[in-house]
């Protein structure tokens, strides 16, 4: 990560060190900075992570506080972003210890709140500052790729656009477009606000689609939006970079064509032209057909990150090897199926001590055990699983590998390793069956519930049509029923708070297998 590039340093610290010839401050923040762990953004982070990490939280207390909601800055964001200007003495530690799984999310991590603070900083504007951070606290987060009912938000359109071929969520127009310049630009969707908000449901395309977002991100950093719309306008020409594939279409690969790596012309257009990184590709011939491919830097592909990080590195240095030799190795691997088992894969490893091609390549590959393996890239029809994606597995590895006693040391890894698989075949299928059969049960409530409803609102309506002359009753349902609709919704009601009854059972067995699979996975 390129920490120069944050506000504190680029725009405040560094600009001191030019115009006073002294280095001293910058330097010390460098220092200070770098052993301070990174923001995990509006995602959030779990108190047992945070504790690891060593993650300090920072707070204004209850000046910027929505309900329950106060408002926290982790401690990067807090030397990144709140150092800045006077506004920085409102904040002190936060008292509150972060339970181990109760998820906080840095609030200084939205880009409106990072512009508002900085633009009322200027002015001395500490009420205003506070007034626009709850403001953005109670806007809904980005729904990414869930479709959500129109209704209860706010969406936003390009002006002027006669369809809905694309749509911002509020987080995502507030965060984007407010304090670019753009805003003349947008306005609010006149069908999703109103008349289809009831029936419609919709995504936000930039939560939705990885290029949307790198198209916004480069016209931020560039600070030039004909980028994000030139951009916008090849991506509707294209076909959409869709989770499950994209079968035909045009496709782009590194010159070395490293197996199974390629990037759609939609990613093409709003990830590697806006980033000027696109004539390191070049044109990938595909087989054609139906089949369908899934494009290397779509959301839903498991090695997304790595993958992205390296063709941000490219950006960076204009060298595409970091994003070469990468592909080159793990483009064609199947992500660790963890404690998942899988049928039809390639191991590495024993019989009785599996591990998959990635956490090979990443782990076990340069070990002195290596050399002892019984699988090496060999094909297994039946059902594995991955015992090395595990750290206590990989201290058992490593403790073997360093052991004086080469050959003699693989039996402790191995003997652990047919206790941990014994636990997950009595704990994990049957943790799977219960779960099933949880959805299952769920399933039927919720059919039962909406049965029910169906008819009571039936029986509503014949007894103010008709009235009644007589009362029905069943065994278990009770007796009084002005009309059959009326007691047939009391039976699909009792149903349904029997299967409600059973969904909660499982719960503690579940619990308990997970706990048992949990010390020694």
């Amino acid at each position: 990560m390129c920490r120069f590039s944050k506000t504190r340093m680029k725009d405040y610290l560094w600009k001191e060190a030019v115009s006073s010839r002294n280095l001293e401050p910058a330097v010390e923040w460098m220092r200070r900075r770098s052993s301070i762990p990174d923001c995990k953004g509006v995602d959030g982070v779990k108190g047992k992570d945070s504790a690891a990490l060593g993650i300090k939280w920072y707070s204004p207390g209850t000046w910027v506080q929505v309900g329950d909601n106060t408002f926290l800055v982790c401690e990067a964001c807090y030397e990144d972003e709140v150092l800045i200007n006077q506004f920085s003495h409102y904040f002190t530690p936060f008292p509150n210890p972060q339970s181990a799984d109760a998820v906080w999310a840095c609030d200084m991590a939205m880009p409106f709140v990072q512009n508002e603070y900085e633009a009322k900083g200027k002015v001395g504007d500490w009420q205003g500052f506070v007034e626009e951070a709850k403001a953005r606290m109670g806007v809904p987060p980005c729904p990414k790729a869930a479709h959500v009912q129109a209704y209860g938000r706010n969406w936003y359109v390009p002006k002027g656009a006669s369809d809905l071929s694309f749509v911002l969520c509020q987080a995502c127009f507030v965060d984007q477009v407010l304090h670019s310049g753009e805003e003349h630009r947008w306005e609010p969707s006149a069908q999703l606000n109103n008349d289809l908000a009831r029936t419609h449901t919709v995504t936000c395309d930039r939560g939705a689609m990885f290029n949307v977002s790198v198209l916004f991100s480069a016209a931020h950093e560039k600070k030039d939006f004909s980028l994000f719309w030139s951009g916008l306008d090849k991506l509707r020409r294209e076909k959409p970079c869709e989770s499950e594939g994209i079968a035909g279409g045009t496709w782009y690969t590194l010159p070395s064509r490293p197996s199974n790596f390629g990037v759609c012309a939609a990613c093409y257009a709003g990830i590697l032209e806006p980033l000027q990184v696109a004539r390191f590709f070049v044109p990938m011939s595909t087989s054609g057909g139906e089949e369908k491919l899934l494009c290397c830097l779509n959301l839903g592909h498991p090695r997304l990150s790595p993958f992205f990080l390296r063709v941000y590195e490219m950006y960076i240095t204009l060298d595409p090897r970091a994003l070469d030799v990468y592909a080159s190795e793990y483009a064609a691997v199947p992500a660790c199926p963890r404690d998942q088992d899988v049928k039809s894969r390639r191991w590495y490893g024993w019989g009785d001590c599996t591990i998959c091609p990635e956490c090979y390549l990443d782990f076990a590959r340069n070990s002195p055990l290596a050399e002892l393996m019984e699988f090496r890239d060999t094909f297994r029809d039946e059902s594995t699983i991955c015992e090395m994606y595990s750290p206590r597995m990989r201290n058992l590895y490593t403790e073997c590998s360093t052991s004086p006693a080469s050959p003699a040391s693989l039996q402790p890894l191995l003997a652990f390793s047919i206790q941990r698989r014994m636990v997950w075949i009595e704990t994990i299928p049957k943790i799977k069956m219960l779960m099933f059969q949880q959805r299952m049960a769920f399933q039927q409530q919720q059919t039962a519930n909406i049965t029910s409803s169906f008819y009571k609102a039936a029986g509503g309506m014949e007894e103010a049509m008709y009235g009644s002359r007589y009362t029905y009753s069943a065994p278990g349902v009770g007796y009084g029923f002005h009309n059959m609709n009326y007691l047939k919704g009391a039976q699909y009601e009792q149903q349904a708070l029997g299967h409600m009854a059973s969904v909660g059972a499982p719960v503690a067995i579940v619990g308990e297998l997970e706990r048992r699979w949990r010390a020694v996975e």
